[in-house]
């Protein structure tokens, strides 16, 4: 699924791609995504309107329209975005679409469709979805620091590694980072988070923004189904420590990387190297 790093990826070629262009038509395949898709909203607020800039809000793309709208995409399981000519023959998964001004189509692609496609007013967070509301600060931000992952640590029970994941602590880390940054921080992903001591707290906040920003750079990781809007494959795959490595060897010390289920995740980690 793609996580923070994949849906900024997208987010910045989108934004190259997209920005100062206006949207002519919206067409959508009429099949259910994991909401339904309103095709007359969406095209009440974006057709006629210029593209004046693309972000990101966790692990979801936001498309800011002149008129006041943005336009959001979730990716969900397998959600794609492409930019083709706007003649191209339509793929068989392309559930909604924009004409652009310049002869381009913007197409969200979702094969498993668990992705989402709305639209709201951006001058309006009452209205905003409940996931958008909810969640936590942005981890490369400046309100994600140590002390404030040690005061939401403070008292838990649940695993370090659930606690990273739950998007009203942290917005956008997902299984692959969450494993990676615990590797980094050298903290088992199974120990309570309120055991976490301040010095922990700094190393995994520090190996979070750090695999994050890696993992832009190298536009995000491909396990199945996630690639750019050009079609590319993340390359961070090749720079996975822990993640899917189960019964390897640790490249630093050695020891055989496990693997324990933790909240119906795999969550693969060095018995050595993280206590």
């Amino acid at each position: 699924m793609p996580e923070l790093a994949e849906a900024e990826t997208i987010a910045r070629a989108l934004a190259r791609a997209l920005t100062n262009r206006s949207i002519k038509r919206v067409g959508c395949s009429g099949l259910r995504l994991h909401a339904d898709v309103d095709e007359k909203k969406i095209r009440r607020a974006a057709v006629g309107a210029t593209v004046s800039g693309v972000g990101r809000r966790g692990k979801a793309v936001l498309i800011h329209l002149d008129n006041g709208n943005d336009l959001l995409i979730q990716l969900g399981m397998s959600g794609k975005c492409r930019i083709v000519p706007t003649r191209s023959v339509r793929e068989k998964h392309e559930h909604v679409w924009f004409d652009l001004s310049d002869g381009n189509r913007f197409a969200f692609i979702d094969p498993r469709r668990f992705g989402m496609v709305d639209t709201y007013r951006a001058d309006d967070p009452d209205r905003w979805p409940d996931f958008l509301q909810k969640l936590g600060p942005e981890p490369l931000g400046e309100m994600f620091t140590a002390a404030y992952l040690q005061e939401k640590a403070k008292n838990r029970t649940v695993s370090v590694k659930e606690l990273i994941m739950n998007q009203t602590v942290v917005a956008g880390v997902g299984n692959i980072y969450a494993a990676e940054s615990l590797y980094r921080a050298r903290v088992q992903p199974l120990r309570p988070a309120g055991g976490l001591t301040k010095a922990e707290s700094k190393r995994l906040v520090t190996a979070i923004r750090a695999v994050l920003e890696e993992a832009i750079s190298a536009g995000g990781t491909t396990i199945r189904d996630y690639t750019g809007v050009d079609g590319t494959e993340g390359s961070f795959t090749i720079h996975l420590d822990v993640y899917g490595r189960a019964g390897q060897l640790c490249a630093k010390c050695g020891s055989q990387i496990e693997n324990v289920v933790i909240s119906g995740r795999a969550s693969c980690y060095c018995p050595r190297c993280q206590k």
